[in-house]
């Protein structure tokens, strides 16, 4: 939100980011809209399209023969829930189900495809359990089945936060039973007992997990000058470099989701097109981290 809606109660400032969206995506909206979706009176609505016409008084005009408002031209988002990034966001939980149709302020839904992957889904009551654990710092134990192992093995782990790789969740602990910090698949984890507020561990100490490297991300050199400019406006790179930023913990998973793992340069720069420029140091930090900790398969 800009700083004209600070100042606004909860739920206005819930409505008027609904009239940005609508405005933003759509181009258009009504009282009804407003009225249908809040389930608000009709002088409300007209308070809260007065109030948005204050904040943005450049950003819709009312048109009398579509009985609406309409985004003006060089309309201008005021909420930052109109931004590309939170809308894509909606559409994607919509089209996964993740979000149910009456949570979404998006009106026209465009059909929307999405790259099948497994659910996993997880039961509530222990990822209620996980969470509980990492704030009170409590000790955890249970069995993990491991891939590296055929049968599942006792663990004692003290978690401190929770780590997505793309496809799963994962809980980062120190596992006492190895003497390391380690990366546990929440899916594998079968807890039989938690020890409350019995931390033994400081989670600072985690240096793989609080150090901050730069994965630097340029522009495959087999493509083409028109090529490389195409990839440099998709990935947003600043004068032909995207810094990508994340924990050393997470760089193996990083570097696997964006299918970077080999660091090697793929001969096929249609295929490829992005290498990572400092690769030396990479694979340096992915070798460090490695060394003192582990990821469990």
């Amino acid at each position: 939100m800009t700083s004209g809606t600070h100042s606004l109660r909860w739920g206005q400032a819930r409505r008027i980011a609904f009239i940005d969206l609508r405005l933003q995506y759509d181009g258009r909206l009504n009282r009804k809209d407003l009225i249908d979706f809040f389930g608000i009176s009709v002088p409300q609505a007209s308070s809260d399209l007065a109030e948005y016409a204050k904040i943005a008084p450049d950003n819709m005009e009312y048109d009398a023969s579509a009985r609406a408002y309409i985004a003006r031209p060089g309309f201008t988002p005021v909420s930052g829930r109109a931004t590309s990034s939170h809308y894509l966001f909606e559409l994607y939980g919509l089209a996964r189900e993740l979000l149910a149709r009456d949570e979404s302020f998006i009106g026209y839904v465009p059909l929307t495809g999405i790259v099948a992957t497994p659910a996993r889904p997880l039961v509530a009551t222990e990822m209620a359990e996980w969470v509980r654990a990492i704030r009170d710092g409590d000790v955890v134990e249970g069995c993990y089945q491991s891939m590296d192992a055929d049968t599942p093995r006792e663990v004692r782990v003290s978690p401190h936060a929770l780590g997505y790789d793309g496809l799963r969740w994962h809980i980062r602990a120190y596992c006492h039973t190895r003497s390391l910090f380690r990366d546990f698949a929440i899916g594998r984890f079968e807890i039989r007992k938690t020890e409350p507020g019995s931390a033994l561990i400081d989670a600072t100490s985690d240096v793989g997990w609080i150090t901050e490297v730069g994965v630097r991300l340029v522009p495959h050199p087999g493509l083409t000058a028109s090529q490389r400019l195409a990839v440099v406006k998709d990935y947003a790179m600043q004068d032909g470099v995207l810094v990508l930023r994340c924990r050393k913990a997470m760089l193996f998973y990083t570097l696997r989701h964006l299918n970077l793992e080999s660091l090697e340069i793929q001969s096929d720069a249609a295929r490829q097109h992005v290498v990572v420029e400092n690769h030396h140091e990479v694979a340096q930090w992915i070798l460090e981290d490695r060394q003192g900790c582990a990821t469990a398969g």
